[in-house]
């Protein structure tokens, strides 16, 4: 059904009076002075032709845009069937956004000169300096033309691309969508475009009322989704939204059923008053945060009928954690759980939330592991271990991407820019009404980079992660281990990883070493899930009043200084104090025994110059929090530390084991150049 004429006189008709004011009261009253300044100039030139000239000049030379408006507006005063200048100054008020008046522009030149209407695509190609202002320019002009099915996918490939710099799009695309004859997803978009608070407010309302026309309920933007995750609050629970407007007379209320795993539990109405034709309703059922899946019949009764408006299924009330990183952040997957259907995520298609169930089994490869439904085998785990655990739901973020350095995660000076990850994931987030639900992050990232300013660009993160989502407890930092994912150094990477808990209050860092099924890039299915367990244990203490906390925290060093005058044992004191550390068996690389001692590097000081030793230790011992490494001969170690960068000694094999770990497998964390006092 077409809401509008195909001549686009409702269109014109919103648009003519704010023209007219723009231009012929403003820019105009500037023409009639210039006129008059122009009349008095040499004759070498007309005063078209020298204004003409000064309209180009600006837009092609200058970039000034609205400089050439104004030119083009003189040269309009001059000659007002000049088609071309119409056409121009529509391009140039498509470059201020002022694309209401680009539609008038594109209108009249087509009207003054029909044949522009074949002509414009290649028109166009003389304004290629940038692929995107050519989608724009014709998907404006296409409105103009009344070619509006072809105007949808210009404007399509504008909020895909910039979705915020376009935003006020979504108005001209519903437009589009409505008069190809796309009513409903027309009028939907009409409410988002309102929703973004980028409207000409004449022309929505326009557009809204005559969406009523046709689709007489407008359900409100806070309406459920189907699979949709209600974070809960502080009582367990969570409070649905139920709004929307009705333009059908003849009802006397509105009514909610609210279902439980099948079974009505509770109905709930509201009277309707008509105000100008349209009447409101506002229903608020509640949600109890358990391993159930609830349902809403929304509907209005009058005295001999009943009318079902909308019906949502699958709806969970839970926690939310966000997972975030580059690949080891979401690669693998887990075994199906019979709790799958609790497991939820998010993603984003088209501008609009999409809840999904975060399949356990759908592992996450190479080529999946950008689509931001795909959890992967750590979060996979997490959501498995508390759903079956502490039986409710749990909806995981995911904000990471493969190969990905920290700068990548970095937000722009608009944290909302979905452009890069972290805007994206902000917009995702906050649109699902889960900004505020975030309570930790499991961030595992650093493959890609090495030591320099990875501090600062961390904290910088972490700060903007505190700032947009407010209540966030916790962030769950991994230490990477040697690995071969590329060239970078990352020694020092790791001592500034294992740091950021000593200086950022609420990080606390996790060990990757020690967790089995290492490629020496990323892990098996089992190593995921194993380090989805290990992380497990600590979002359990922190969330769920778990009494599970001996030896869960990866033990990191306090102190290293020698144990006697004699200079033949240095010991290493590891915190928390109930820390119970052990040895992992050596490893055989190319026939050759590797023991633990020979990992862990000293610096000596001798002559006045102080310089890496290696081999300096003939063996290990542990002893509750303490870790003994007994020298070959007495030396003066200045300092120490543990784990090579990548590979063994001598080899191109990346390194995976000997390790120092808990009595539970947890690793400890790798240091470097720790210094050795002389006495505790």
């Amino acid at each position: 059904m077409k809401l509008y004429s195909t001549d686009l006189s409702l269109i014109l008709r919103i648009l003519t009076c704010r023209a007219v004011a723009s231009c012929v009261l403003g820019a105009c009253m500037v023409c009639a002075t210039n006129n008059a300044r122009l009349m008095a100039q040499s004759r070498e030139s007309s005063p078209m032709e020298r204004v003409w000239s000064q309209a180009v000049m600006d837009y092609d030379l200058k970039r000034d845009y609205k400089s050439s408006i104004i030119h083009y507006t003189e040269v309009i005063d001059i000659a007002p069937n000049h088609a071309e200048a119409y056409f121009r100054r529509g391009i140039a008020y498509s470059k201020v956004d002022s694309y209401q008046e680009a539609i008038l522009d594109f209108t009249k030149a087509f009207q003054l000169q029909p044949l522009l209407v074949k002509l414009y695509p290649q028109q166009l190609s003389t304004f290629k300096h940038l692929e995107t202002d050519i989608a724009l320019f014709s998907g404006l002009m296409h409105i103009a033309a009344k070619r509006y099915a072809q105007a949808i996918p210009n404007f399509t490939t504008l909020l895909d691309n910039e979705p915020l710099r376009y935003a006020s799009l979504h108005l001209y695309r519903a437009i589009a969508r409505i008069q190809s004859g796309a009513v409903k997803e027309g009028c939907e978009e009409c409410e988002m475009a309102r929703r973004k608070g980028m409207v000409d407010v004449v022309l929505f309302e326009t557009l809204r009322a005559s969406c009523r026309s046709v689709i007489p309920v407008v359900l409100d933007e806070l309406f459920p989704a189907e699979r949709q995750l209600y974070p809960r609050g502080a009582n367990d629970s969570a409070q649905m939204s139920l709004s929307g407007s009705i333009s059908l007379r003849g009802y006397d209320s509105a009514y909610v059923r609210l279902f439980k795993n099948g079974t009505c539990i509770q109905r709930l109405s509201q009277q309707l008053q008509y105000k100008a034709g349209i009447a409101t309703f506002h229903l608020r059922p509640i949600l109890h945060a358990e391993l159930s899946e609830y349902g809403v019949q929304v509907g209005l009764t009058a005295a001999t009928k009943d009318t079902v408006i909308a019906v949502r299924d699958s709806i969970v009330c839970g926690d939310v954690l966000m997972v975030a990183g580059q690949s080891n952040a979401v690669v693998g997957g887990v075994p199906a759980s019979p709790d799958d259907q609790f497991l939820r995520t998010i993603s984003l298609q088209r501008d609009n939330i999409i809840w999904q169930r975060s399949s356990a089994t759908n592992t996450v490869t190479a080529t999946t592991i950008d689509q931001e439904e795909h959890v992967g085998g750590l979060a996979g785990e997490l959501q498995r271990l508390i759903v079956q655990t502490y039986r409710v739901p749990v909806c995981i973020v995911k904000s990471a991407i493969g190969a990905t350095p920290i700068q990548d995660h970095l937000p722009h000076e608009d944290h909302l820019w979905q452009s890069n990850l972290y805007g994206r994931t902000l917009y995702r987030t906050k649109s699902a009404g889960l900004q505020s639900a975030v309570k930790a992050i499991v961030w595992y990232q650093g493959e890609s980079n090495d030591a320099r300013g990875y501090y600062n660009d961390f904290e910088r993160l972490y700060k903007a992660w505190e700032r947009d989502y407010p209540n966030l407890r916790r962030v769950y930092a991994a230490q990477i281990r040697p690995s071969n994912c590329n060239e970078f150094p990352h020694i020092m990477l790791r001592e500034i990883q294992r740091r950021l808990q000593d200086s950022l209050k609420g990080v606390e860092v996790f060990s990757t070493v020690g967790v089995p099924f290492h490629d020496g890039c990323h892990y098996a299915d089992s190593g995921y899930i194993a380090l989805g367990q290990q992380i497990f244990r600590l979002i359990a203490r922190d969330f769920y009043g778990s009494t599970d906390t001996s030896n869960i925290s990866s033990p990191t060093i306090r102190k290293a200084y020698y144990t006697s005058k004699e200079k033949t044992e240095i010991a290493l004191v590891f915190s928390p104090r109930n820390s119970e550390i052990v040895t992992t068996a050596d490893v055989v690389v190319a026939n050759v025994a590797q023991p633990l001692h020979e990992y862990f590097f000293a610096e000596v000081s001798e002559r006045g110059k102080i310089a890496p030793m290696p081999h300096v230790f003939s063996g290990v011992r542990t002893q509750g929090n303490i870790v003994f490494l007994r020298l070959k001969q007495p030396i003066n170690i200045v300092s120490v530390g543990y784990l090579p960068d990548k590979f063994y000694h001598s080899t191109r094999v990346s390194y995976r084991g000997p390790w120092l770990i808990n009595k539970r497998g947890v690793g400890v964390l790798s240091f470097f150049s720790i210094p050795v006092q002389n006495q505790p």
